[in-house]
């Protein structure tokens, strides 16, 4: 499959292979949203490097797709599969996939993508939300207790007052002020 790279740098098929895209991309879209590895890995057998791939118009790789899914099983084979910088490519709205696990709450996916590149916890995404942000805006209490956990062994550098301030309301906001020990 031939692939070019767009201006985000994210890779992408070209415009002439509609009929890669329904051999390949539609079957792993499906797959990573059901969870289905088997499927998937065939996949990826006929064709490697699709696992770096935007498989929709909103530039999603498999791995941003099974990352918001309660499939950790999946995102931990598909982590396995890619080079470690590949878990910074950033979708159309400049979301990597740790920001949509943060986003839906699938703590078990965020624990092997941070587990293999801690550095995703600093990368902002849509509105430069952190994923940590974004797991106090949604409510979601684990998730926020495992991230803030990872996050304080990020320096002052990268952890502004204003990042400290925003994250208290939005955890005074999800009533989860009380229920986590954020100290």
């Amino acid at each position: 499959m031939n692939l070019i790279c767009n201006s985000n740098g994210m890779h992408i098929l070209s415009k002439n292979e509609r009929k890669n895209y329904l051999a390949f991309c539609l079957p792993l879209h499906k797959a990573a949203l059901r969870g289905n590895w088997k499927v998937a890995q065939a996949i990826i057998d006929e064709c490697p490097d699709i696992v770096n791939v935007s498989i929709t118009k909103n530039y999603e790789t498999a791995l941003h797709i099974a990352s918001s899914t309660k499939h950790s099983d999946f995102v931990e084979k598909l982590v396995d599969l890619m080079n470690p910088k590949d878990l910074f490519l950033q979708n159309r709205n400049w979301n990597t996939a740790l920001c949509l696990a943060a986003a839906a709450g699938t703590v078990k996916s965020a624990e092997i993508m941070v587990g293999s590149e801690s550095r995703l916890l600093k990368i902002h995404g849509n509105h430069n939300m952190s994923p940590l942000l974004m797991a106090a805006l949604f409510g979601h209490k684990d998730m926020v207790s495992f991230l803030y956990s990872k996050t304080m062994s990020m320096s002052d550098n990268d952890w502004t007052g204003r990042d400290r301030i925003t994250l208290l309301e939005a955890c005074v906001s999800a009533n989860l002020y009380g229920k986590l020990s954020l100290a």
